[in-house]
């Protein structure tokens, strides 16, 4: 026998209406885009960040080569022209007389999205340390390294003194 169920006797169904569910997408658009402009920001921070914390290994390598050989080391841009194509640790072959470094003893890439990657009042565009650490330079050369995104810019400075340190500054990539 077949049972008809009334109206009231139906068992009310639960769940969300069209309307309850366009509301919640609303709030979640609306706190992503509260979020992004922040988030930007610190990918931005964390580009800038990366490129000096790579750019002060390859100091530190090529400072270290020079110590430990006794000879010249250079870093230089991979392109010979700017450093945002990437850049090399140059070495003298171990045991060779030459004091030219001809070796590649590393190579090393910055970061996507950089706008400027810039060594500046260095020699031949490139950082020569001695064999006893010190740097080859007249006068201390920095690197200016930049991001930018639509609300700001974001650089920092690696001054580089004659005595082979670096020294990272907040400064804005002005003379140092």
């Amino acid at each position: 026998m077949l049972y008809m169920m009334n109206v009231h006797e139906m068992v009310s169904v639960r769940g969300f209406t069209l309307i309850e569910t366009m509301i919640v997408i609303l709030i979640v658009a609306l706190m992503a885009a509260f979020a992004a402009p922040g988030f930007r920001e610190r990918t931005v921070k964390a580009q800038v960040g990366g490129a000096v914390t790579e750019l002060q290994a390859a100091l530190a390598m090529a400072r270290s080569e020079a110590l430990t050989n006794g000879k010249t080391a250079v870093l230089t841009s991979s392109s010979g022209a700017d450093f945002s194509t990437g850049w090399e640790v140059k070495v003298p072959i171990r045991g060779s007389n030459s004091s030219d470094p001809d070796f590649i003893a590393a190579s090393f890439q910055p970061p996507k999205g950089l706008s400027e990657f810039t060594l500046y009042n260095a020699v031949n565009n490139q950082v020569k340390f001695f064999g006893d650490g010190r740097l080859d330079l007249s006068s201390d050369a920095y690197f200016c390294i930049k991001a930018e995104s639509t609300a700001n810019t974001e650089e920092r400075k690696v001054l580089l003194t004659r005595a082979g340190q670096a020294m990272v500054l907040n400064d804005s990539c002005g003379n140092p």
